[in-house]
């Protein structure tokens, strides 16, 4: 069933990278294979990151030639806006009648997401989209044919089971200001194991450009396995 169309996507969880490339080959051909990676420092991302999770992101891209970018071009709150309203209007659209047709119960945190999404007016829904077509289209001039953002995925590790329900609230919107990238600009994202946070395991990430998906994988293979072969 369609959630949020313009951002569904079929994804895939392996346990290394090559499962994951042979799998990934059935179903995408490599329509715009990177040559030479342009690898980029996302700062404004790293700086959403707290010490431990910047000290993975260290461990795993810091010995790589890469340069500093802005992902951001009107700063981190306003792309996180434009994509809730993306979505939403999307939902609004989607599966939001059969939410309330079928008068499902909602869990925590959703049901406030169905209210916002039914709350939307046509302008705001324009807007949104506008706003996250010019996001797209400063991603797409960002990295070019061969820019590979070395990014983040999450904020920090994940919560306990037990935490306030405070914690859960701030997780979720925390890890989806670094999660909305991809989906926002509709590029591949692969990531990867490499390291912990508060003993959880914690991944880093690679974002290329629309079609680079075979490549993006071939070259998160080729970096997960470089400190095992250095030690």
């Amino acid at each position: 069933m369609a959630l949020a169309p313009s951002f569904d996507a079929c994804g895939l969880f392996a346990r290394d990278g090559a499962v994951l490339a042979r799998a990934a080959a059935v179903l995408v051909a490599d329509a715009a294979p990177l040559t030479v990676p342009d690898l980029m420092v996302p700062t404004d991302m790293l700086a959403l990151l707290g010490p431990e999770a910047r000290a993975v992101w260290q461990a795993g891209f810091g010995h790589l030639p890469a340069r500093p970018v802005t992902v951001y071009p009107d700063g981190v709150d306003a792309a996180y806006a434009t994509f809730l309203t993306a979505v939403m209007a999307d939902a609004r659209e989607t599966i939001l009648p059969f939410i309330r047709g079928s008068r499902m119960p909602l869990v925590r945190g959703i049901d406030g997401r169905a209210d916002a999404a039914e709350a939307l007016t046509p302008d705001q829904i324009a807007q949104g989209r506008a706003a996250r077509e010019g996001f797209a289209h400063h991603m797409d001039a960002l990295l070019g044919a061969n820019g590979v953002l070395l990014a983040p995925v999450v904020h920090d590790a994940p919560f306990r089971l037990d935490a306030p329900e405070a914690v859960f609230d701030s997780f979720r919107h925390d890890a989806q200001r670094l999660l909305c990238v991809a989906g926002m600009a509709r590029l591949p994202q692969v990531v990867f194991p490499a390291g912990t946070v508060d003993g959880a395991p914690f991944g880093l990430s690679l974002i290329g450009p629309r079609g680079s998906d075979l490549s993006l994988i071939a070259l998160a293979c080729q970096l997960a396995r470089q400190p095992q072969e250095a030690a």
